[in-house]
């Protein structure tokens, strides 16, 4: 079951709705020509907007909302949260995949026992639509592994951002591809004021790097004997 949270409005949108309409309605009445040729249809949908217009401002305060309905709307409240999260996750990743010609679209959706909310991730390249995870390539594969951690990150409001290698699965953790994702996102983030305010930490272990990479400041620590 997929839940698009953005057909759904919470009340102040719906408030916000309400005035819109009034003040369009305003509009209409000003205009003499449009008023005389349509004055039977203007007069019948002025009444049913003044209704509710005038229904909604007298009751706002005088609704009561149950405890189940109040446990309802704040489930509501989570999703939007939920999906403005998504949507911020989706611009940050689509941003930095740009550098490998990649796009990504997170769908959320929700198991049939309501017990589960999942996002699948939908990719797609310059000619190729509609990609699962599994058909891209594995320096894409890790590209976005990276990137994801460090999306995750800044979406919790971290103005630091550590990224180890240590922490992916052995299956993505190839100094080659490793290397070249960073060579690419310090590129991204030289060219992209948006990261201006961040500063990125890679801590890679096991690996050796051979070419220096710009832009990077690169600390070496060894073990000591």
């Amino acid at each position: 079951l997929k839940i698009d949270f953005r057909s759904i409005q919470t009340p102040s949108q719906i408030e916000l709705a309400l005035s819109d309409l009034e003040l369009r309605m305003k509009t209409i009445l000003t205009n003499e020509t449009f008023v005389q040729d349509n004055s039977l249809k203007v007069e019948e949908s002025l009444k049913d907007v003044n209704k509710l217009i005038n229904f909604s401002k007298k009751n706002k305060n005088k609704i009561t909302i149950s405890d189940a309905d109040q446990k309802f709307a704040d489930m509501f409240e989570g999703y939007f949260t939920l999906e403005s999260n998504v949507s911020k996750l989706e611009e940050t990743l689509n941003l930095l995949l740009s550098e490998i010609n990649l796009r990504v679209n997170l769908d959320i959706s929700i198991t049939e026992e309501h017990s589960k909310l999942l996002i699948h991730p939908k990719f797609a390249r310059i000619k190729n639509q509609n990609l699962q995870f599994e058909d891209l390539t594995t320096p894409e594969k890790i590209f976005f592994v990276i990137i994801m951690q460090l999306s995750i990150k800044m979406l919790q409001k971290s103005k630091t951002i550590f990224f180890s290698n240590a922490f992916i699965p052995d299956s993505y953790n190839k100094r080659g591809s490793i290397f070249r994702t960073i060579r690419k996102l310090a590129q991204s983030f030289e060219r992209n004021s948006f990261f201006n305010d961040y500063t990125f930490v890679f801590i890679i272990s096991n690996l050796e790097l051979k070419k220096p990479i710009e832009n990077i400041k690169i600390i070496k620590i060894k073990d000591s004997d």
